[in-house]
């Protein structure tokens, strides 16, 4: 058995051990789904390390780069902090990290001087294509022992589970 897999063992057994009362109700797909996404965290923060930057910053350049399907590709930060669910002052401390390392640009809007875009620049956007594709494979390795058809129920199945935990007011 994996260390991985062995360490989840325990964590049920612990569980189980603990809270008995709360066992019994216990859905071990949610410590399931939330180890697949510290997982894909994990990538993506290995994938950003590798070019000098932060997960967030990969959350900041994909969410300009998908604004359009053509150049130039830029948002308003307004938008971003709407988009990204990013406070002002962590918007601000990601731009400028992306800004000093000419991924991004600030240009004023042609249509309002007062407002100012955010731009990705050429090095900005082979980054975030590049790692999209780098994404997008690694996605791939971890789907290779599902047929198209469990992909499409597992996907159908997250979908409806995610609508239910979004829909839910918390207590």
């Amino acid at each position: 058995m994996p260390h991985t897999q062995l360490q989840f063992e325990n964590f049920i057994n612990l569980m189980k051990t603990n809270w008995p009362n709360a066992y019994q109700g216990l859905f071990l797909l949610f410590p399931r789904v939330e180890r697949i996404a510290n997982n894909l965290d994990d990538h993506i923060d290995k994938l950003m390390s590798e070019r000098g930057l932060l997960s967030s910053d990969f959350h900041l350049i994909t969410a300009i780069r998908r604004s359009k399907s053509a150049p130039p590709y830029e948002l308003k930060p307004s938008d971003l902090c709407n988009y990204m669910l990013f406070s002002w002052g962590g918007l601000t401390k990601v731009m400028k990290r992306l800004e000093a390392k000419g991924i991004i640009t600030r240009i004023n809007c042609e249509d309002d001087k007062r407002i100012c875009m955010i731009r990705l620049t050429d090095l900005g956007i082979s980054i975030v294509d590049q790692s999209v594709v780098e994404l997008h494979c690694i996605h791939q390795q971890l789907l290779t022992d599902f047929t198209p058809e469990e992909i499409a129920m597992l996907d159908k199945l997250l979908a409806k589970l995610l609508n239910n935990v979004e829909s839910q007011p918390l207590p």
